[in-house]
């Protein structure tokens, strides 16, 4: 019998919280930006690119974001320790753009490529999810990104689209789910590939 993995509601769920965030809340979010976060374990620096550098010793991974975004910093209900970094773009004239980084031990004994396989084709089963796209790679300097994207359709008809950029990686598996309005899906691609393709795992010790 195929059992659904229980991490993939931590994506399906944010698609549920973006959405009610988003539309009910923008004073709350504004709220959780820039704010200083005395538990926070990320240094940020910014790039001479306008870009903002974030780097944590504690979550061992870096991560680069453009100017119109922000690290969110605002506990998050529901998301437990997996959730390691939260951020958002936003605009004054479109819906915020999300960006959630999860990280987990590699339990799945598959091969990267394979596992993603799967967990897309899983993702693709759920009645909320109106269509997949095709599994891609993107090589990076800690292996290779395995990136697909999903449009989820929410009770009310309003469409969105989660892109998942997967890496396995020390025995560790680290999932970037960017969630963005179907309508604006063309606009953030190559961006959604930039801030992705600046991840990188910090070892230990460096």
């Amino acid at each position: 019998m195929h059992t659904r993995d229980p991490r993939l509601g931590f994506i399906l769920a944010a698609i549920a919280l973006g959405v009610v965030v988003m539309l009910g809340a923008v004073g709350f979010l504004l709220a959780g930006v820039d704010e200083e976060d005395p538990n926070s374990s990320f240094a940020s620096t910014v790039l001479d690119t306008g870009w903002t550098h974030y780097e944590s010793a504690t979550e061992e991974f870096s991560i680069e974001l453009p100017p119109s975004w922000s690290r969110y910093t605002k506990p998050i209900p529901n998301f437990g320790h997996d959730l390691k970094f939260a951020a958002w773009g936003f605009s004054p004239f479109e819906e915020a753009t999300w960006l959630y980084v999860f990280e987990w031990p590699d339990r799945s004994g598959l091969v990267a490529e394979t596992y993603f396989d799967q967990q897309r084709l899983q993702i693709a089963s759920d009645p909320a999810v109106v269509g997949v796209t095709e599994l891609r790679e993107i090589e990076v300097s800690d292996g290779v990104l395995y990136t697909f994207t999903s449009v989820i359709r929410s009770p009310s008809g309003h469409r969105r689209t989660e892109t998942v950029y997967g890496l396995v990686h020390g025995g560790h598996e680290y999932r970037l789910v960017f969630l963005v309005p179907l309508e604006q899906k063309d606009e953030y691609d190559s961006l959604f590939d930039d801030i992705a393709k600046s991840f990188q795992v910090v070892e230990s010790g460096q």
